[in-house]
């Protein structure tokens, strides 16, 4: 099976390693193909790959040739991170007024900052340049996995950014398949909730968000 990943996303290597071990369970072995963000989702829907690795529930509305499989195997917190300004967190229409920074791609920004007011959004294809930007007071805001922040500010050794609270919101992700595997949905559904109950599933996911943040 091939799944469309996307590129320089730490979380997507956290989440690549999970679902290798669920599909494991079935005895089916996966090939990740790195993407950026919205050329992922085109192979995925095409059907260029055979599954699109991890997703909002909300991209499965929006692309009808991606089968979403019904319980979500990741959970990731998004942040607000600033090195000049430090205020509250209620929802997105705390963006008011503020020049925000995102990252290509990233379908659940996109709908947030759809209606919050922003002053400007600025659309970079990476984390690094997002950081760099913020660090250089060349924006206000960035928005984007609390995990993949972390992970970049320690290792371009940036102590001059942080997080504002609480979190601007927590997802859920879902894997989903590309409509020619849809006979898939209801063994890998079956699979997730049973290392869910069993509590591996968590355990899971973090061993692997601490191996890839002890780089």
């Amino acid at each position: 099976m091939k799944v469309s990943m996307i590129e320089k996303t730490p979380d997507q290597l956290v989440a690549a390693e999970v679902l290798r071990e669920i599909y494991h369970r079935l005895g089916i072995s996966l090939e990740f193909i790195v993407f950026p963000g919205k050329r992922a989702l085109v192979e995925s829907s095409k059907g260029n790959v055979d599954a699109e690795l991890q997703r909002i529930f909300e991209i499965g509305e929006s692309y009808p040739t991606l089968i979403r499989v019904p319980t979500p195997f990741m959970t990731w917190g998004v942040s607000v991170f600033s090195n000049k300004h430090d205020f509250k967190v209620d929802g997105w229409s705390s963006m008011r007024g503020f020049t925000v920074v995102m990252i290509r791609g990233m379908k659940y920004a996109e709908i947030g900052l759809e209606n919050a007011g922003a002053k400007e959004i600025i659309v970079l294809n990476d984390i690094k340049s997002m950081l760099n930007l913020i660090n250089s007071h060349r924006a206000d805001l960035a928005i984007s996995s609390h995990f993949n922040v972390t992970y970049h500010l320690k290792k371009m050794n940036i102590d001059s950014i942080h997080p504002l609270k609480p979190q601007l919101k927590r997802y859920e992700l879902f894997h989903y398949l590309h409509e020619k595997n849809k006979h898939l949905v209801s063994q890998l559904d079956g699979v997730i909730r049973t290392m869910i109950k069993s509590g591996e599933l968590e355990r899971l996911q973090e061993k692997h968000k601490e191996g890839v943040l002890n780089f």
